[in-house]
């Protein structure tokens, strides 16, 4: 069965656009994205039935963007990857980092 998990909108130790800024629709969005690349970077490729994405989530003042990983709790190998990505033990994801894994400051 597909179920999905709450992964953020960003590295926790940086900030992120906020709904209701100029320009959010687009930049919320692109930020996420981005996340998404560094999720990769860190962590590979999602495996087979694991899927990171953009999710749009309706708020009072508006739409707000966040990256979601959804997985097949019949394929173990995607359950794995979406539950290291969401709990982040290593601390990988708490700030922006380069191609290379440097973090940037």
């Amino acid at each position: 069965m597909k179920d999905s998990l709450y992964v953020g909108e960003g590295p926790f130790g940086e900030s992120c656009p906020q709904v209701g800024d100029d320009g959010y629709s687009h930049r919320g969005r692109a930020h996420c994205v981005r996340f998404i690349e560094q999720i990769r970077s860190c962590y590979g490729l999602e495996p087979a039935g694991a899927r990171l994405f953009v999710k749009s989530n309706p708020h009072d003042f508006g739409t707000y963007f966040s990256v979601e990983c959804e997985f097949d709790d019949d394929r173990c190998e995607s359950v794995e990857y979406a539950f290291a990505v969401e709990g982040d033990f290593d601390g990988v994801l708490e700030y922006w980092t380069s191609e290379d894994g440097e973090v940037l400051v």
